[in-house]
């Protein structure tokens, strides 16, 4: 309906998820295209264009989500709140925040949202993405901005899922070392879930 996640109309859902201590994930529109705004309606009826929604989409959103609530003050005004991003890879985090960066820099001044930290680093605090275990250019993430923010998705019963091989397929990586897969595969989310 028009709305952005930090738009005063979800006050009341950040206060209550902050309250309860659970994470709020996030997921990229289904195909269906309900959303005026999903990016697939640009390609729905354009022959063989059906995969460019889906290899943009996905993470056209999630980066639009991830601007609004940084942008938005949401993660300002709710500092417990943890978002997790789902099913979109996490290979476009180092350009996004990167770019956030450069603009607010530049820009502060100007925004009707008061930040008291650059984008990035409310990233680093309080959001988390997935890596998917054939995501072999997640290293350039780990090397921008490390693993504490990155958690394993296997995509699984999706058809591009590479169960049941997914763990090993991760494992096997030698673009990861021993300390960042740790980290995916369990001390991240077992922090995000509360599980330690």
């Amino acid at each position: 309906d028009g709305r952005l996640l930090g738009d005063e109309f979800f006050e009341p859902l950040w206060a209550e998820v902050e309250h309860l201590g659970v994470p709020f994930g996030l997921h990229g529109p289904p195909p269906n295209r309900y959303l005026k705004d999903n990016i697939a309606h640009r390609y729905h009826g354009h022959k063989g264009m059906e995969i460019v929604a889906q290899v943009l989409g996905n993470p056209f959103h999630a980066q639009t989500e991830l601007a609004e609530l940084i942008f938005g003050g949401v993660l300002e005004r709710y500092p417990g709140l943890r978002v997790l991003l789902m099913e979109v890879n996490a290979s476009w985090l180092p350009w996004l925040l990167w770019r956030m960066d450069d603009k607010w820099e530049v820009s502060a001044p100007d925004l009707d949202n008061h930040l008291s930290l650059a984008p990035s680093e409310y990233f680093r605090r309080q959001c988390y993405a997935e890596v998917e275990p054939e995501e072999t250019t997640a290293a350039y993430v780990i090397d921008y901005l490390g693993a504490d923010n990155l958690l394993f998705s296997t995509d699984y019963p999706h058809s591009d899922s590479a169960f049941p091989k997914a763990v090993d397929t991760f494992l096997d990586r030698p673009e990861f070392d021993a300390d960042a897969k740790r980290k995916i595969l369990w001390d991240n989310p077992a922090q995000l879930f509360g599980l330690q």
